[in-house]
């Protein structure tokens, strides 16, 4: 089983993933509720390393809850700012001492204020860049030199939307300018190390219906419209099983009334 927290980056260690855990949000966590599918055969995952979800409690229950479901207690858990390099690097190197290598890993962190331009601070602006964007390249970094010597990898960014040409909307200036870099960075990414038998792979997802909605006071009607944490961490799953001569460098995700 994995691990796909929001506001956190994932990483597999082991065989194939026959499913994964989509833990509980985070206090600015942008995807989902939590989620565990069962294994669909015999063989499951490896260890499976969560990093930076906001509280020791948080993290704790999460690790007990996959190995409960999933029947794997080798998941281990990694507390980590992803916005500070000088932590991404501790933890990262934590990580490669103990397991050696890093099969997958997900870029799944981010955060997410909705204000016009003007209004922001700039400790707003730095906020969102560092772990959206800088936060990304941090751990990409820190990871990819293990995914080149072994010739293998998967590197899936979730990315959003507002990552796209066509979500520009009014209020998420920085948030649009910060997942358009890391569409960039992915897109360019994947040309650089595909020669190395890696794939990068992002993924764009439009409204999911989260407790972020619900905090924002996201109608009733509307959020069921939306896409559920279950459709994200299917896409997800797609491209871990996916056959790793194949490069899916992009997913665009909407429910169809949302679709544009």
């Amino acid at each position: 089983m994995a691990a796909l927290p929001s506001g956190a980056a994932g990483l597999w260690r082991g065989a194939r993933c026959s499913s994964p855990c989509l833990p509980p949000p985070g206090a600015r966590a942008q995807h989902g509720p939590p989620r565990v599918l069962e294994p669909a055969g015999p063989r499951a995952c490896g260890p499976c390393s969560v990093l930076g979800v906001p509280g020791r409690d948080k993290l704790v229950k999460l690790v007990e809850e996959c190995r409960d479901k999933s029947g794997v207690d080798s998941i281990a858990s990694y507390e980590c700012d992803v916005s500070n390099k000088n932590d991404v690097l501790a933890t990262c190197k934590s990580i490669l001492d103990k397991y050696g290598q890093v099969d997958v890993l997900i870029n799944n962190a981010s955060t997410y204020e909705c204000s016009n331009f003007q209004d922001l601070s700039l400790d707003s602006i730095d906020h969102m860049v560092d772990v959206n964007l800088k936060g990304t390249m941090y751990m990409t970094h820190c990871i990819l030199p293990s995914m080149m010597s072994a010739k293998a990898g998967k590197i899936i960014m979730v990315n959003s939307v507002a990552g796209t040409g066509s979500w520009t909307v009014p209020g998420e200036s920085i948030y649009c300018a910060s997942k358009h870099g890391q569409t960039g960075f992915a897109s360019a990414l994947a040309n650089e190390v595909r020669e190395h038998g890696i794939t990068v792979t992002s993924l764009h997802p439009g409204g999911i219906d989260t407790p972020l909605q619900v905090k924002a006071g996201t109608p009733d009607e509307v959020r069921a419209k939306f896409l559920t944490a279950e459709d994200v961490v299917d896409a997800i799953q797609y491209v871990v099983n996916a056959d790793s001569r194949v490069l899916v460098k992009t997913i665009n995700l909407w429910r169809s009334a949302f679709w544009h």
